[in-house]
């Protein structure tokens, strides 16, 4: 049943069988199950917020490794945005956050890849100010 609104148990066991090696199939889960990630309630608990967060991020991440710029850069600032603005992580502990840092270097080449320099500049700013020992 396609239209079935799957539980985060579900969706996170079937992500698991996925090939991590295969983009495409990252972003095709994640489009034929958005019905069932948007409704995660995130107020629920942490768990909750955590799951829509990771599916959210992951789903920014795979359109990205396959080339969809354009597509993965909404996804991605409602990732950090989830990040940035989560009840259950402390903001001065995020530059701490290996999985943050990542989200924000693939934002900012994302942004860099579909020419807009200037907001991309300012991701590459903000990270060398957080991660100053990074050669990234």
């Amino acid at each position: 049943m396609e239209n079935e609104i799957k539980d985060i148990i579900q969706l996170k066991k079937e992500i698991e069988d996925l090939n991590p090696q295969i983009n495409l199939a990252y972003v095709s889960y994640f489009e034929s199950n958005l019905p069932s990630i948007e409704v995660i309630d995130v107020s629920k608990n942490e768990e909750h917020y955590n799951a829509k967060l990771r599916l959210t991020s992951d789903y920014g991440l795979s359109l990205n490794a396959a080339g969809q710029y354009k597509n993965a850069i909404p996804v991605l600032e409602e990732a950090i945005y989830m990040f940035e603005n989560s009840p259950y992580h402390d903001p001065i502990e995020l530059k701490n956050i290996d999985f943050y840092e990542h989200l924000l270097f693939r934002y900012g080449a994302a942004l860099r890849d579909i020419q807009e320099v200037e907001r991309s500049g300012q991701i590459f700013k903000r990270l060398v100010e957080y991660y100053p020992q990074n050669d990234k």
